[in-house]
């Protein structure tokens, strides 16, 4: 039997080679099992057993990237998520989320240079016929036309595939009547003053959940009476400063009391009497409770986004203001959330009807009689006129 290192592992079965590659640490072992075809397994350990010999104190050396032919999808993952966490992006937790769930059990371990825009066709028709909405798809398929933007530019690959790119139906309906306020500001106080002061902030200003859980009793000035998101906990990491209104002074003093700088803006005491303060890390069943209660089961926490745009809007907020207190960072994305809603169409009709009226009348009253005119005018022909005896 030939044993030279080099001839050694290739008479493994892969049975054999995982035992051998599962006695390794675990962050080694993650590396070359999940994903790595067999050829490349083997690869791995003749180079450990022709630089290393039969230990495994320095078998890390032979950590090296697979080539083009071996590269697959998973690899691209691997690179995509690296370049998320070390960028401290906070949608690294969004694209974890489709990798595993979608992405994963398809493409894991499809050879990246295979991959083709027909593959891609029948991953979009199968998660349609799972029932996901085009834009659902397209985040998907973001992750994927990331990972190859990452490959190239790092040399693995030379070439990536064409992503398609659905079409979005993605005009947003869903805001608060002028009708339902009072009732959800209502039902949301019976939950908890946490959940009325969000409820408020989020149908004053337009601010995010997320932006509003993460809030420190130090972001709130009630002696200046403003509030202040910091730069880098908002979605698009600008800091943001606003005013209080009445209501969410009263609002935000009775959350904050008592609390140091440091602690959350919003904690809730256990439901079952009890004074424990707790942080609130899921408030969607309580949501669903107080919106159900208000005769608006359908209604999400970030149709108060809409909500708080149309307001301002229509209040004469200009849009330049708008965005700055909602946090939109581009004109495209803010329309979208510019609901115009029936009473909106009203008012406009009004307005229109008005003008008619008034234009009407002036039309039916004809030109003005001499010496009808303006005092303006009158005093300009007087003037004409003695200019003319003189």
């Amino acid at each position: 039997m030939d044993t030279q290192p080099g001839r050694l592992a290739l008479q493994l079965t892969e049975a054999q080679l995982n035992s051998f590659l599962g006695k390794l640490e675990v962050d080694w072992k993650e590396f070359v099992i999940t994903g790595l075809p067999v050829d490349l397994k083997l690869q791995i350990v003749n180079h450990y057993l022709q630089t290393e010999g039969s230990g495994l104190q320095g078998l890390t050396r032979a950590r090296t990237a697979p080539t083009a032919q071996a590269l697959r999808v998973a690899h691209l993952y691997e690179a995509l998520e690296r370049d998320y966490v070390t960028n401290g992006d906070k949608s690294v937790r969004n694209v974890r989320s489709v990798w595993k769930h979608h992405l994963r059990e398809v493409f894991a371990e499809k050879p990246a240079a295979a991959l083709d825009s027909e593959q891609l066709q029948r991953y979009i028709v199968a998660r349609q016929a799972e029932g996901a909405a085009n834009a659902t798809i397209n985040r998907e398929l973001a992750a994927v036309k990331r990972m190859f933007s990452l490959a190239r530019r790092d040399g693995k690959l030379r070439e990536s595939p064409y992503i398609p790119h659905l079409e979005e139906r993605n005009v947003r309906k869903g805001f608060v009547k002028d009708a339902q306020y009072e009732a959800l500001a209502r039902e949301t106080a019976a939950i908890g003053l946490w959940l009325q002061t969000m409820f408020e902030l989020g149908y004053t200003y337009g601010w995010r959940k997320s932006e509003l859980l993460g809030m420190r009793v130090a972001q709130v000035d009630l002696s200046e009476r403003t509030i202040r998101l910091e730069a880098g906990e908002t979605k698009n990491d600008e800091a943001r400063q606003v005013e209080m209104t009445t209501n969410v002074y009263k609002l935000l003093s009775a959350c904050c009391a008592g609390k140091s700088a440091e602690d959350l803006v919003f904690t809730r005491t256990a439901r079952n009497g009890r004074k424990r303060v707790s942080t609130i890390v899921d408030m969607r069943d309580a949501w669903r409770e107080a919106t159900a209660a208000a005769g608006c089961p359908d209604l999400l926490f970030h149709d108060l986004r809409r909500t708080a745009i149309r307001n301002m809007r229509r209040h004469g907020i200009s849009e330049k203001v708008a965005m700055t207190i909602s946090g939109h960072k581009t004109r495209s994305v803010f329309e979208r959330y510019n609901i115009v809603d029936r009473a909106d169409m009203h008012e406009a009709v009004g307005k229109l009807e008005r003008g008619a009226r008034d234009r009407t009348q002036h039309n039916s009253e004809g030109p003005p009689k001499k010496g009808t005119g303006s005092v303006l005018e009158n005093s300009r022909n007087a003037g004409q006129g003695a200019g003319g005896v003189a």
